[in-house]
């Protein structure tokens, strides 16, 4: 119950903050999902389950105008389910996920260009056309590690806006 009691406070407080019915809504529907979609012996779908937490963090971040772009935060979500996706080799979740993090990085590449970051948005385009293969190739081991690389290179591009 803590899970959810702290979510409903989290969820109260964003939205006095400015969040939107509709942040606020799929927040609380997924703090209250969360313990329910872990199963019993099974640390991929605990790790989903409280990843999708962190799905809308983004929203929320972005009311506050921050520094690094909010859609960063999305790049770390996708990323995280692109590891669970290769853990549990799930490889059309992946390229879903993968579909996703993609149409998110298109969004972001120019504000990382235009803050200096050729070389991190170099290195993050290089992650992403590793993952394709990998995931192509139905490697659930390389996913893995694929998607941490990727994981890694959003921390630098954190770095580019700091």
């Amino acid at each position: 119950m803590p899970v959810r009691q702290n979510g409903h406070s989290f969820v109260a407080g964003a939205a006095g903050a400015g969040a939107g019915f509709s942040c606020t809504r799929v927040t609380s529907r997924t703090i209250k999902n969360t313990a329910a979609a872990a199963q019993p012996g099974d640390p991929v779908s605990l790790a989903r389950a409280t990843n999708a937490i962190s799905g809308v963090m983004a929203d929320f971040c972005a009311i506050y105008e921050p520094t690094v772009p909010a859609p960063i935060l999305e790049l770390d979500y996708l990323g995280r389910e692109l590891v669970l996706d290769g853990m549990s080799s799930d490889f059309t979740s992946a390229n879903k996920d993968l579909d996703a993090l993609v149409k998110t990085w298109q969004g972001l590449l120019e504000k990382v260009l235009n803050a200096g970051g050729k070389k991190a948005a170099d290195d993050y385009e290089a992650s992403l056309t590793q993952l394709d293969y990998v995931i192509s190739a139905q490697d659930a081991n390389a996913v893995v590690a694929a998607a941490k690389t990727n994981l890694d290179l959003v921390d630098e591009l954190e770095n580019v806006f700091k």
